[in-house]
């Protein structure tokens, strides 16, 4: 009784489903011209609003304002300005040494840069010379008091023996020379051993200009228009014939960044464009298809970046290439429609009852499809990283516009063109619906599984940011002809003191053997230890050169060399306040609205720490410090704890939001899809059919990362904070496999598999296909992060539709042989 009461209602509902399809059918061909005309208008006033959306490649400005990390990196903006330079690098041609002639153009191009409107206003310092007088004038008082002692034994050992051959009363037996050799010391200062005040390399090639800018590299606006009057002050100037310029340092990367994805932008939409567009006209063998799939999808993509203008009004990094991923995606509804309407037509039906059959049997699955996809995206809603929550924001709305639009415009087209078609010409099979040596794969898609399932925990996760960058061959030029001037160093992470008490707390901190793994720089580092001592042993040396040179006035090569000595010895007027301005200014600056000065403490992560995981980790580490030694952080006195600002603190912050949201998320997903799959299919042997293909094809996914790692340890086929946005989109992606092909085989009672994997599976094979297309045009962005996702949902895809296609005829088979209820 109660079965014959549940098959009378789901008849009823399966009788209520198509006669509403036949009404919305009939309606759409008896309105056609008037849907077609707002077809027009939507698609101008989506084009309209989508072309005004701006790009944000700044990721610090995808956290919440109110993230500690953020805070304080802004009140260091306030304070100190940019962290970092804009590094002018000037090159010789010749071989020969030209350091003068490039001492020239540096002292030209200096003049040049100071006296331009712009970078005059927005430059905090130039510093194309250092203040090399001042260190050589106190070198001693920076040497070790040990070597200063062995210069005072040295130098007393001289004199006392240019006193006793100055004697012509005595006789030396021995007739040994005593010599004031210095250069087992000196070489000890070597890299402190500066022969010029210019930023030259060894060869004396090449010469660098630091400009400082008073805003930060992450202030996108600001750095986008230095960027470009620099350039144009650069292109302007008349450089010597013999000399290059080439422009690197830190600012230089977001503007250029900026520029590289702007312009993969339009290149990736197109190629994925073109590219699924021919590969309609293939499949479909008609050039219907183009009108019939393209309007439509067309219309939903515009619509989405429409709404995203007038939801967010801008596009981030991570969805700024979400419109080739929506081209592949959206035309998956597109491609089953047509492959099935087009089989109704091939079996003899008209028009309207070939669009009536086609969406009341694929309305259910599609619709379900674009639910589970869109679920998948709408979890990323959530997330406190706002690159995260726009692009799912973006994806979720992209999926429901373009299956709208689908439903909407699909028949309407049909409608129009179809008098234009003639004959209907059946589609071109790529499957047959039969695969040799099935068992065979199986067997092979096991051992992948198992290798997934065991190494999945040994793929590596690319932790660091800026290898992910877009960067161009300019940049990376200018940046190797940098280090041939200085070696470059990781961001550091910036402390803030008001006085001069706090300064020495930390300065001393870090002098200690447990922070072998960090280097602190401080005004305090110009303030040379053992001072009084180091001045009692200059002020002796003092002494003995003024009777050395008392002794020798009669020599003048000898009285010059003593002068020069001499030069030296001068310590008494000694103080950290006469540090040049141009140092200084790096470590101190006067607070106007406080009217106290503030005084920074930076930290930078030694080499061996800059490098994965342990750049994230060093900042983990010293994201705050208790200016009481000894106390915990936890019970650390307000007053007396002070917080760091880096952007690699930021960047830190944002890969634990990324992978606590994508875990969530994963969890609420599966969890949702899992019921929803359930309450749909009513059968634990059908979800088992629809589910194990999807978890063996990710499974396959992680064994192919893992063994790719023994051949390459390529970043692009790592894991990182861009790519796992991969994982909701094959999980959509695999359930809509799983439904379509369980669908049309529980229409046909699980008969002739073949037919099935055949009519369908074509269908299903090229929407991964195109859904493959859209993620492979990644592949080519200049961004490597996004490349890699486009690698990894190629991967990914690929796996996937390959379990289905050797799994799912194979559970079908053996369910249906031992009698279970499918």
């Amino acid at each position: 009784e109660e079965s014959r009461l549940v098959f009378s209602m789901f008849a009823r509902f399966k009788g209520l489903w198509l006669t509403s399809w036949q009404w919305i059918i009939y309606q759409v061909k008896r309105l056609k011209w008037i849907i077609a005309s707002l077809l027009v208008g939507l698609t101008m006033a989506s084009v309209f609003f989508a072309n005004k959306l701006t790009l944000e490649s700044d990721l610090l400005a995808l956290l919440p304002e109110n993230t500690k990390s953020l805070v304080e990196f802004n009140k260091l903006k306030e304070t100190l300005g940019g962290i970092g330079f804009y590094i002018v690098i000037l090159e010789s041609n010749s071989d020969s040494p030209e350091h003068n002639l490039l001492k020239s153009e540096a002292s030209k191009l200096y003049q040049k840069l100071s006296n331009h409107d712009y970078i005059k206003e927005n430059t905090k310092d130039i510093y194309y010379r250092f203040p090399l007088a001042f260190f050589r004038k106190y070198a001693l008082l920076y040497a070790k008091i040990e070597d200063l002692r062995t210069i005072q034994a040295r130098l007393e050992k001289k004199i006392d023996f240019e006193v006793r051959q100055a004697n012509p009363y005595l006789v030396d037996i021995e007739n040994k020379q005593v010599h004031f050799y210095l250069g087992d010391i000196a070489r000890k200062y070597k890299k402190y051993n500066y022969n010029t005040d210019y930023f030259l390399d060894k060869k004396r090639r090449r010469l660098a200009i630091f400009i400082k800018p008073n805003k930060p590299a992450t202030d996108i606006t600001f750095n986008r228009k230095f960027y470009y009057n620099l350039f144009d002050i650069l292109e302007n100037h008349e450089f010597s014939k013999q000399v290059k310029y080439f422009v690197a340092g830190r600012y230089t990367i977001e503007p250029a960044q900026h520029e590289l994805l702007s312009a993969d932008i339009g290149k990736t939409s197109l190629l994925t464009l073109v590219t699924l567009l021919i590969l309609m006209i293939l499949f479909f063998r008609s050039l219907r298809a183009i009108f019939v799939i393209g309007l439509p999808l067309f219309i939903g993509l515009s619509s989405t970046l429409a709404l995203t203008y007038l939801f967010i009004g801008r596009i981030s990094l991570i969805s700024a290439f979400l419109s080739s991923i929506l081209l592949g995606l959206g035309i998956d509804y597109g491609v089953h429609l047509l492959s099935r309407y087009k089989e109704e037509r091939m079996q003899g039906n008209g028009i309207t009852q070939a669009l009536v059959t086609t969406f009341a049997s694929l309305g259910s699955s599609l619709g379900f499809g674009a639910f589970t996809t869109s679920v998948g995206f709408l979890s990323l809603v959530f997330s406190e990283f706002l690159a995260f929550a726009e692009f799912g924001f973006m994806a979720f709305m992209g999926i429901l516009c373009c299956l709208i639009a689908f439903v909407l415009f699909f028949p309407t087209i049909v409608f129009i063109t179809e008098n234009f078609e003639g004959r209907v010409i059946p589609n071109a099979k790529i499957n047959t619906g039969k695969v040799k040596f099935i068992y065979l794969w199986v067997g092979v898609g096991l051992l992948l599984n198992a290798i997934g399932f065991l190494g999945i925990g040994n793929i590596r996760f690319e932790y660091e940011f800026s290898k992910l960058n877009a960067t161009s061959e300019k940049i990376e030029q200018a940046q190797k002809k940098l280090d041939k001037v200085i070696k470059r160093q990781a961001n550091p992470i910036v402390y803030t003191v008001s006085n001069l008490n706090d300064l020495k707390i930390l300065h001393n901190r870090f002098r200690g053997s447990k922070y072998k793994d960090v280097i602190a720089r401080s005004l305090l580092n110009f303030s040379p230890k053992k001072r009084s001592q180091k001045q009692m042993i200059i002020s002796q040396m003092k002494t003995l050169l003024q009777r050395a040179r008392f002794l020798m006035r009669d020599d003048e090569e000898k009285m010059k060399k003593i002068d020069r000595a001499l030069y030296y010895t001068y310590t008494e007027s000694f103080s950290i306040h006469k540090v040049p301005k141009q140092v200084r200014r790096l470590f101190v600056k006067y607070d106007a609205k406080t009217k106290k000065k503030k005084y920074f403490f930076y930290l930078y992560p030694k080499e061996e720490v800059r490098k994965g995981k342990a750049i994230l980790n060093f900042a983990s580490n010293y994201r705050s410090i208790c200016l009481d030694e000894g106390i915990d952080l936890s019970v650390c006195d307000d007053s007396r704890l002070i917080y760091g600002a880096s952007d690699n603190i930021i960047l830190s912050d944002i890969l634990n939001l990324i992978l606590k949201d994508i875990y969530l998320g994963a969890g609420i997903v599966s969890s949702i899809v899992f019921l929803v799959l359930l309450l749909l299919i009513r059968n634990l042997w059908g979800l088992i059919m629809v589910l194990f293909p999807l978890i063996s094809g990710l499974l396959s996914l992680f064994a192919s990362l893992y063994i790719i790692s023994f051949f390459t340890d390529n970043i692009l086929f790592q894991l990182n904070y861009i790519n796992v946005v991969a994982f909701p989109i094959l999980l959509g992606v695999g359930i809509d496999n799983g439904l379509h092909l369980y669908k049309r085989s529980k229409d046909r009672n699980f008969e002739d598999l073949n037919f099935v994997m055949s009519e369908t599976g074509n269908a299903v094979f090229l929407s991964n296909f195109t859904t493959g297309v859209g993620f492979c045009s990644l592949i080519f962005a200049s961004h490597a992060g996004l490349a890699s996702l486009g690698i990894i949902s190629v991967l990914g895809i690929g796996n996937i539709y390959m379990a289905y296609n050797y799994l799912f005829p194979v559970l079908a088979r053996l369910f249906k042989k031992v009698k279970l209820n499918i």
